[in-house]
């Protein structure tokens, strides 16, 4: 189509007029002139407003409103912007401020001015463990515990060192469950002992939405409300991080989705379509079919179990803002899975309901021991989110980490200088298992 300009509009008038067997005087042609460049304008405008709707009458073009009828057309609603939520640990002061409350409804504040709300009541309550690894090494000390410490990054903690006697932590890096470090200038040494503070986690939710209000571990939050005395004003993000909070879908993200949906074929089964169809539920980050053999089978219905003709077994991967596993899958969130591959799957080859099944993965955690002659935290945790990295590229039935792509993984990792991986020797991963990274550990 030959979209015009407004100079052609006027031409076009022009010529029109000129052409007329009549005869006119100065003032009516001036007149008529101001009228053909005013409507040159108006024509030129209202053909502008013409190309827009054109361009709304397709998915591939559309947006805002218009977009919102093709996904209703769909049934593939635009998603909407979500709360970050998760657990922060409020700590208290003393031994006295064991039973302290934290009412449901405290509000809490984080540098970028998002605002949380506690979601449930807690007290402060005494927690203690066992220290069974305590070593001081070029001002850096490691603590490991028996139990799991239930500690958040940045938060002060108190220990009770043999040999030593009390030692104040007052900003400490938390490793995993069982393991974290501070910077202090004691010598070095290496003992053991306990550790026994004051504090309570409560799950908590922004009151705004977007992705700001998502906040990494360790974070720390001012204590909006007024509580107990004894309570200290600043609490801190556990290991779990405050997530899962989105914007709306942008027009692009949302036209991705709608297009690959239509492109499906519609009533043939085929994976691709079901993968389709497992991504319309948020946070859904993959679906693994497990193809089915010829055979008979009788076995329980559990995950792992090889489906025959007639069955469909899918995984369902989900993962949070840093790539790590949701291990299990929510099972609200399975089942309504399994009714978008009924729904937009068009039930794999006409199977009856009760022949599909939507399972979480299975998980092989694998855990690793490293020695760095170099050793420091920031090499430590570069080390760490190296091998973290290379196995979240191979989670899947099809592509397993192995122990060679572990060590090409921590030589690419800048500066870690010269290592030794003690453990493991090799990496095993059982059929119709995916990896994931358990514990990295350093001696």
């Amino acid at each position: 189509m030959n979209w015009r300009t407004i100079e052609n509009f006027k031409n076009i008038m022009l010529n029109a007029c000129k052409g007329a067997k009549v005869k006119i005087d100065f003032k009516i042609a001036l007149w008529a002139y101001i009228f053909i460049v005013s409507m040159s304008e108006a024509l030129f405008s209202l053909q502008s407003v013409f190309k827009d709707a054109i361009k709304q009458l397709f998915p591939q073009t559309a947006k805002d409103e218009f977009l919102d009828m093709f996904g209703e057309w769909d049934n593939l609603p635009r998603k909407d912007a979500t709360s970050a939520e998760g657990k922060i640990n409020f700590v208290g002061s003393t031994s006295l401020s064991i039973g302290k409350n934290i009412p449901i409804g405290t509000q809490v504040q984080a540098e970028n001015g998002v605002v949380y709300s506690t979601t449930a009541s807690a007290n402060i309550a005494f927690e203690n463990n066992i220290v069974i690894f305590f070593q001081i090494l070029g001002g850096v000390a490691t603590v490991t515990t028996t139990n799991k410490h239930l500690l958040a990054s940045g938060q002060p903690v108190n220990l009770i060192i043999v040999g030593y006697g009390s030692i104040d932590a007052e900003n400490i890096t938390v490793i995993d469950d069982y393991n974290f470090q501070f910077s202090t200038d004691i010598p070095n040494m290496t003992s053991d002992g306990t550790i026994g503070n004051y504090f309570v986690a409560v799950n908590v939710k922004a009151d705004t939405t977007g992705s700001e209000t998502n906040q990494d571990s360790g974070t720390s939050l001012t204590v909006v409300d007024e509580l107990d005395t004894l309570i200290n004003d600043i609490a801190f993000v556990l290991p779990t991080e405050l997530k899962d909070g989105f914007d709306i879908e942008t027009n692009e993200e949302y036209k991705s989705r709608i297009l690959m949906i239509r492109k499906q074929m519609r009533g043939v089964f085929t994976d691709e379509q079901n993968i389709s169809a497992s991504l319309r539920i948020a946070g859904n980050a993959e679906l693994i079919p497990d193809p089915p053999v010829i055979g008979f089978d009788d076995t329980p219905k559990v995950a792992g179990f090889q489906p025959i003709a007639g069955e469909a077994v899918f995984y369902l991967v989900r993962r949070d803002s840093d790539g790590n596993l949701e291990n299990p899958v929510d099972p609200s969130i399975l089942a309504e899975t399994k009714e978008m591959i009924i729904t937009f799957g068009k039930k794999p080859s006409h199977l009856p309901e009760a022949s599909i099944y939507v399972f979480s993965p299975l998980i092989e955690t694998l855990d690793f021991d490293l020695t760095l002659d170099n050793d420091t935290p920031k090499r430590r945790s570069d080390a760490t989110n190296s091998i973290k990295a290379y196995i979240q590229d191979n989670q899947s039935f099809q592509r397993k980490p192995d122990i060679n792509g572990v060590i090409s993984a921590i030589n690419s990792t800048p500066d870690i200088g010269t290592f030794k991986l003690n453990s493991p020797s090799e990496i095993i991963i059982p059929d119709k298992h995916i990896a994931e990274l358990g514990t990295v550990s350093f001696s």
